[in-house]
C-alpha cells in the first residue's frame, strides 16, 4: 500500500467534512476539522485507502496556500471547470500573447511599454497566429478554403495590463477568465507625456554605464525642468515632476534580466540567473514530470493483425502501414516511466490519456502486456514540463493540467537540459531497442543503406505496446541507472516512497471532472441518461423538483468507471451514482459498450432489460479477453472522444435497463440454466399463495404455433 503524503497546505474532505493535516507519521495523519480545529481526528493509511476506494475522500491540492488564496482574493479566480467553452478557449490565447511577451521581452527583443509593443505588434501577432494554426491544426493538413480560428489583438494597453496581471499571478491561467474591480481600467496617474518622459529616463539605468538609482533620479529631475523651461515658453502649462520614491519604484519594476543584460552584458546575465538554465534538481517522486512525443522509429500495420497474419504476404502488404507517435512520461526524480500512449497522429487526446496514466495504477497494465514486474508508480504531480508541441498547447490538455491542480512549464526549444531526461529515453528507445525490432527506420538514409523497412514491416500496434510495456517495467526499471548512482529506477521509487515523499493522486470525481468527456443530456423524472443507463442523486432530484421541465445540463464521463458520472449545476460539479449500479460500478466503457452490443443482437426486439441480465453480459464479456481491451484502450485501436459520443447517440438509443423486483430465474445468465418441467392441469388447482399462476391450457395450446427455440 502506498504511504502518501500530505502538506499542512492540503485540505481533504472526508464524507463531506473538511480537514487539514497537521501530522503525519509511518502508520498514521492527524488531520484537523477547518470548521472546529480543537478537534483533531487520526486515521490510518488503511482507511484513507478504503474512503478513496469508497469515493468518499476529496483530495484538494495546496487550496489553503498563500498562493491560492492570494490569487483568488486578489485576482478574483475564475475555475476552468465551470467557464464555458469560449471562456477557456479566449483564456487560452490570451495567455499565450503574454507568452509571447515575456519570451521576446526575455530575449530582449521588446520592452513592456506601449510604444514598443506597437511597434512590435505585427511581429506579435504573427507570433499567436501561427501558434494558434499549430495548435487548431493537432498534427493535421489544413485544407485550402479551411476557416482559420483567428483573433485580433487588444490595445497594447490591454495587453500589457493582462500581461502585468497575469505575471503578478505567476502566469496561473485564471486570472484571465474574470475581471476583478481592482483591475477595471482605471485614470492613470500621469497625463501620457509625463508618462513618456518618466519612462524614457527610467530606461536610462539599464546601461553600459551603470548609473545609480539616484542618478537616474536627478537625471530625471533635470530633464522634466528642461521641459517645463520650454513649455512655459510655449505659454503651455508646466508638467508636474514625479517624486524620487515614484522614480525609483519605477526602476525596480523594470525587468530584471533585461536589466542585467544592459548594465553587464548577456554572458554575466545568464551567470547570475543560472538557475534557470541548468538542469532542474528534485527532491521526490512527480515533484516534476518530463513528457513528449516521439515518432517511433519502427513501421507498422495500422490495424491489429490477428488472423491476417496468416494471410499471403501480398493480401497483408495492403493494409496501411507507417509510424506511430509514442507519448512518454518521466519521474525526473526516479527516472522511472510513469506513462506511456500510442497514438496515430500529435494529438490532445493522446496527450490527456498520458496525464491519465501518470496518476493511475498501472500493474494491471502490465500484466495484459506480459511484463513480470509491478508498474505501481503513480501519485499526484506537483509540475510538468512539456514540449512546444500543439498537443500540449492545446485548450483541452491545458484545462485537464489545471483542473487537477498542476504547474505546466514550457522550457524553451534551445535550452534541451530542461527537458533531458525525456529526450534520453527517446535516445535509448531508438539505439537499444529499436535494432531489435522488424520494420526498423534509420535516422539518415546513409545508416539505412537497402534495408527495406516497410517490407520487414511484421508489428501491429498492440505488438508495439507490448513490447514497449515489457522493455520499460522489466528492463528498463530494473536496469542501474547512471543518472542515479548506478540505483535502478524501481529501487529508487521504492526508497522515496517509503521515506512518504508520493503526494495522493486525484480522487475519483477530481479526475472524471478534470479528464471525463463532455455530453449534453436532459434531466428527467428518473435523473440523466447516459448510455442506457439513469445517474441520480437527491441533488439532482431537488434541482428537477425546483426546475420542473426539461432542462439540459452539462455531464462528465470517465471512459474507465461509467458506475458514476458528474453533472454541472448552478456552475457547480456533484457527482451522481448509477441508479442500478450493480456490476457497472468500475466498469470501462469499452467493456460497456461491447456488452451492450450482445445484449442488442440478443434482446433486439426489447426496449428495456432487467439489470440481472445486464450484469451477467458484463461479466462473460470481461472473461473473454480484459487483457486484450486494457491493452487496445493505450493505442489507436481504443475508443477515442469522437467515437465515444457517436456511440451514445447510435448504440444506446432506445434501450434502457431497470431492476427487477422479483428475481425469478435461478442463474444470473439469462434463460441458461433453468429448469424447464412440463406443466399439467393438477398443477394448476396445487399451486400455493405466491407462487406464480399458471395459464389456462386453452391459452397455451393458442400460442404454440407461434413458438420459437428461444421461448
Amino acid at each position: 500500500m502506498n504511504l502518501f503524503k500530505y502538506n499542512p497546505d492540503d485540505k481533504l474532505v472526508l464524507n463531506n467534512v473538511e480537514y487539514r493535516p497537521i501530522e503525519q507519521s509511518s502508520t498514521h495523519v492527524s488531520l484537523a476539522r477547518l470548521d472546529n480545529e480543537n478537534i483533531v481526528e487520526s486515521f490510518t493509511y488503511m482507511e484513507l485507502e478504503e474512503l478513496r476506494r469508497q469515493n468518499c475522500l476529496r483530495y484538494h491540492k495546496s487550496a489553503l496556500g498563500v498562493r491560492t488564496a492570494a490569487s483568488a482574493a486578489n485576482f478574483g479566480c475564475a475555475e476552468f471547470l465551470t467557464a464555458t467553452e469560449e471562456a477557456r478557449s479566449r483564456a487560452t490565447w490570451m495567455w499565450f500573447v503574454c507568452w509571447h511577451i515575456k519570451e521576446l521581452n526575455d530575449a530582449g527583443e521588446l520592452k513592456l511599454t506601449d510604444d514598443d509593443l506597437e511597434a512590435n505588434k505585427s511581429k506579435l501577432f504573427s507570433l499567436i497566429n501561427q501558434t494558434e494554426l499549430e495548435r487548431h491544426s493537432l498534427g493535421r493538413k489544413r485544407r485550402s478554403g479551411e476557416r482559420l480560428p483567428l483573433r485580433e489583438l487588444p490595445s497594447t494597453r490591454t495587453i500589457r495590463r493582462n500581461h502585468t496581471k497575469l505575471k503578478k499571478a505567476n502566469y496561473d491561467i485564471r486570472v484571465l477568465l474574470r475581471r476583478s474591480p481592482a483591475n477595471l481600467c482605471v485614470s492613470p496617474k500621469f497625463c501620457q507625456e509625463t508618462e513618456v518622459i518618466l519612462d524614457d529616463c527610467v530606461r536610462l539605468y539599464a546601461s553600459r554605464q551603470r548609473p545609480t538609482k539616484m542618478a537616474v533620479v536627478e537625471a530625471t529631475k533635470a530633464r522634466f525642468r528642461r521641459v517645463n523651461v520650454e513649455r512655459t515658453e510655449a505659454g503651455a502649462s508646466p508638467l508636474h515632476c514625479p517624486s524620487a520614491s515614484t522614480i525609483v519604484r519605477r526602476i525596480n519594476k523594470t525587468d530584471p534580466f533585461t536589466v542585467a543584460c544592459e548594465r553587464h552584458g548577456l554572458d554575466m546575465a545568464r551567470m547570475q540567473f543560472a538557475s534557470s538554465h541548468e538542469g532542474v534538481s528534485v527532491l521526490y517522486p512527480l515533484e516534476r514530470v518530463e513528457i513528449d512525443e516521439w515518432e517511433c522509429d519502427v513501421i507498422t500495420f495500422f490495424s491489429s493483425l490477428g488472423i491476417l497474419r496468416a494471410l499471403p504476404k501480398e493480401v497483408r502488404d495492403q493494409i496501411p502501414t507507417g509510424r506511430r507517435q509514442i507519448y512518454v512520461a518521466i519521474d525526473c526524480a526516479t527516472r522511472c516511466i510513469v506513462g506511456l500512449y500510442i497514438a496515430k497522429t500529435q494529438s490532445a487526446e493522446g496527450a490527456k490519456k498520458l496525464l491519465g496514466m501518470i496518476i493511475a495504477e498501472k500493474t494491471h497494465i502490465a500484466r495484459a502486456a506480459g511484463a513480470q514486474s509491478d508498474w505501481a508508480m503513480y501519485g499526484g504531480i506537483s509540475t510538468i514540463a512539456c514540449d512546444t508541441g500543439s498537443a500540449f498547447r492545446s485548450n483541452e490538455f491545458i484545462f485537464s493540467v489545471n483542473a487537477l491542480g498542476i504547474d505546466i512549464v514550457f522550457p524553451p526549444v534551445k535550452i534541451p537540459e530542461l527537458r533531458g531526461r525525456v529526450e534520453r529515453v527517446f535516445g535509448t528507445f531508438s539505439t537499444n531497442l529499436m535494432p531489435n525490432l522488424s520494420g526498423r527506420t534509420f535516422s539518415n538514409p546513409l545508416e539505412r543503406g537497402d534495408y527495406d523497412s516497410e517490407g520487414q514491416t511484421t508489428l501491429d500496434d498492440d505488438d508495439l505496446l507490448k513490447i514497449l510495456v515489457c522493455y520499460v517495467v522489466d528492463y528498463y526499471h530494473n536496469r542501474p541507472h547512471r543518472g542515479l548512482g548506478g540505483q535502478t529506477p524501481a529501487n529508487r521509487w521504492k526508497e522515496l516512497q517509503g521515506q512518504m515523499t508520493v503526494s495522493p493522486p486525484p480522487d475519483a470525481f477530481s479526475k472524471r471532472n478534470a479528464l471525463g468527456i463532455e455530453f449534453e443530456r436532459v434531466i428527467s423524472d428518473r435523473g440523466i441518461c447516459l448510455f442506457s443507463n439513469y445517474y441520480s442523486s437527491p441533488k439532482l432530484e431537488a434541482f428537477w423538483r425546483l426546475r420542473r421541465g426539461h432542462k439540459k445540463v452539462r455531464v462528465i464521463l470517465d471512459p474507465e468507471d461509467i458506475g458514476h458520472i458528474s453533472v454541472l449545476l448552478d456552475g457547480k460539479p456533484y457527482q451522481l451514482q448509477a441508479v442500478n449500479l450493480g456490476a457497472l460500478d468500475g466498469l470501462a466503457l469499452a467493456d460497456w459498450v461491447e456488452a451492450q452490443r450482445v445484449l442488442r443482437e440478443k434482446y433486439a426486439q426489447e426496449a428495456e432489460l432487467t439489470c440481472d441480465v445486464r450484469d451477467a453480459a458484463i461479466r462473460r464479456i470481461i472473461e473473454i479477453d480484459q487483457s486484450a481491451r486494457v491493452r487496445a484502450n493505450l493505442t489507436p485501436q481504443g475508443l477515442s472522444t469522437e467515437q465515444i459520443k457517436h456511440l451514445e447517440q447510435t448504440l444506446s438509443r432506445g434501450t434502457t435497463f431497470w431492476q427487477a423486483e422479483v428475481a425469478t430465474q435461478s442463474s444470473s445468465d439469462g434463460l441458461f440454466g433453468n429448469e424447464v418441467v412440463p406443466w399439467s392441469p393438477e398443477q394448476n388447482s396445487e399451486s400455493s399463495v405466491g407462487e406464480t399462476q399458471v395459464p389456462e391450457i386453452d391459452d397455451w395450446q393458442d400460442q404454440s404455433e407461434n413458438w420459437n427455440v428461444e421461448e
